[in-house]
């Protein structure tokens, strides 16, 4: 349980039951739509069978999200206000506060240029000069500073490896003379601009760069160069997939790591700015009283990840689900998992957030700008759920049930899984028992552009959720549980053969509001039948009417 801001007490989506209660389905708008997605959860056949409205029972989270061309995007205060005032407590609230964070970088670090003309004394004295204000610091402690030795994008030649390696040698004479501080606390780096150098010859460049460094002891090797046309389409990527290719930045640092030397890009996220801009939103959510709010952590590497979450997660004062992007790439400090590795990728991640604290989370697959960064020839959108239909997809159904029966029973964390989920899939994870789902496209229909995104220049429409859409979508997923979980073998193939029946069906199909209400019969019997060999089981009363 969370305190809202007003002084009073709502429900943690944690504390949802979903062994109790099947999946639960989350739709996304701005708000226009959400009394028509309450009606719907109000009317379904759970909330008949249950002789009840709560959304513990019932199990639908309304998703306050614009969803613009750019992808989904925040709410502001207007759309707050009509969500809180449609769902009347009748639906979990949720939000999505970024996608993005404000990847908000640190001034670059001090550079020195060097040439395989250079004097290693005058050098010496340039960087003597930077680290100087390092070491005469006001309480006489020497403060940490890197510096970086800017080489040119010839590389490393003979020469200026010569020059380097006096430079070395002499700044040791200076730190043994307390003029620079240990090499722990004033560093060196090197630095190079790899613009204009492609193929092997920037393979080849780069290598040597981090081969000197390891010999040196120095701990880095920066990278610039032109920004990849994704990254500029997103206002920068992850870490080195700004100026490098993923083949390229995965090789090189598996190398760089080989050696202790760590690649980064010139310019270096602050993390606390990026915490601090997901906390603002998220005590946005707070005040107006939603239950949780979603957070997503692109461009930031995995270790820059981890440094926010552990704050957003410390903070919160409520529910805060950090997301995971299966369609975008994952950067470590030795290897680039681009989304055909997203399953090794989220067992890593997942065990980084659990131990920040994080019990929920969210996998999506938002990301519909183009090119996306991945390897050649799969640069498109990426669904979740690979099917026949959606062959693309991320995730077979049966890796999803893995992957959320290690996050459930090994971390104690329930996944939210959401991107592009047909109706099959809505079913089929339903029948894998996940913890939820978040669909809007498989619920929802075409059409005029409303008031919100009117300023959008590219939407010719937009989508809205439907009544009978959300309704179709959360009986799908409803059959798909009891059809895993109930004991009777014939009560449980008659209800897959009727939820087969609404698969097919769009929501303009005019057969549709009777196969809802043909499932629906079979679904409230099929709740009681549960519920009844659940409370036997445990020996009590497992649901009450309202």
């Amino acid at each position: 349980m969370t305190t809202s801001s007003a002084g009073g007490i709502r429900a943690s989506l944690i504390d949802y039951d979903a062994t109790q209660f099947g999946p639960l389905l989350g739709v996304s708008d701005e708000g226009s739509a959400v009394p028509e997605v309450v009606r719907a959860a109000l009317e379904a056949s759970k909330a008949r069978a249950a002789k009840s409205h709560d959304p513990s029972v019932v199990g639908i989270i309304v998703d306050g999200e614009r969803m613009t061309s750019g992808g989904e995007a925040p709410i502001g205060p207007d759309q707050y206000a009509d969500i809180i005032a449609a769902v009347a407590g009748h639906a979990y609230c949720t939000t999505n506060v970024s996608i993005r964070v404000n990847a908000r970088a640190d001034r670059p670090f001090p550079e020195a240029a060097v040439t395989a003309t250079s004097s290693s004394d005058e050098l010496a004295n340039t960087i003597e000069s930077i680290f100087r204000p390092f070491v005469l610091t006001p309480d006489g402690a020497p403060r940490p500073l890197l510096v970086r030795l800017r080489v040119p994008h010839g590389g490393i030649s003979a020469d200026l490896e010569r020059t380097i390696r006096a430079l070395d040698k002499e700044l040791s004479e200076r730190r043994r003379a307390g003029k620079i501080g240990p090499p722990s606390t004033h560093r060196l780096a090197l630095l190079i601009d790899v613009s204009g150098v492609h193929g092997e010859d920037r393979i080849r460049l780069l290598e040597a760069c981090i081969e000197l460094a390891g010999h040196l002891g120095m701990e880095e090797v920066a990278i610039d160069g032109h920004i990849v046309v994704a990254a500029r389409a997103r206002m920068g990527a992850q870490g080195l997939l700004s100026v490098l290719e993923p083949a390229e930045a995965s090789y090189l640092l598996k190398i760089a790591a080989g050696k202790h030397v760590r690649l980064s890009p010139r310019f270096t996220c602050d993390e606390l700015s990026a915490a601090v801009g997901v906390w603002t939103g998220m005590q946005a959510a707070h005040h107006f009283g939603f239950h949780a709010a979603k957070y997503g952590l692109t461009p930031l590497t995995l270790s820059e990840q981890d440094v926010v979450i552990e704050a957003v997660q410390h903070w919160s004062e409520i529910d805060a689900i950090p997301a995971f992007y299966a369609d975008t790439p994952v950067v470590t400090d030795d290897r680039v998992y681009l989304s055909d590795d997203a399953s090794e990728a989220l067992r890593l991640w997942l065990k980084m957030v659990r131990g920040h604290g994080a019990r929920i989370v969210l996998v999506d697959c938002p990301d519909r700008i183009t090119p996306r960064i991945d390897k050649p020839g799969s640069e498109g959108p990426r669904p979740l759920v690979r099917t026949d239909q959606t062959p693309n997809g991320v995730f077979s159904v049966d890796e999803i049930a893995e992957l959320d029966r290690h996050a459930r029973d090994d971390l104690g964390i329930k996944v939210l899984w959401s991107g592009g989920i047909n109706r099959q899939a809505a079913f089929d994870l339903g029948n894998r028992k996940v913890f939820g789902i978040f669909t809007t496209s498989s619920t929802a229909r075409q059409v005029r552009v409303g008031q919100v995104l009117l300023p959008d220049p590219q939407l010719a429409s937009e989508n809205e959720p439907d009544f009978y859409g959300v309704r179709q979508v959360h009986a799908l997923l409803q059959a798909g549980f009891l059809c895993a979980v109930l004991t009777d073998k014939y009560q449980a193939d008659a209800l897959r053969q009727a939820a087969s029946r609404l698969i097919a069906p769009t929501v303009d199909d005019p057969n549709l509001p009777k196969l809802i209400e043909d499932l629906d019969a079979d679904l409230v019997a099929a709740w009681l039948a549960y519920w009844a060999s659940q409370s036997k089981g445990s020996g009590g009363d497992k649901v009450r009417a309202e």
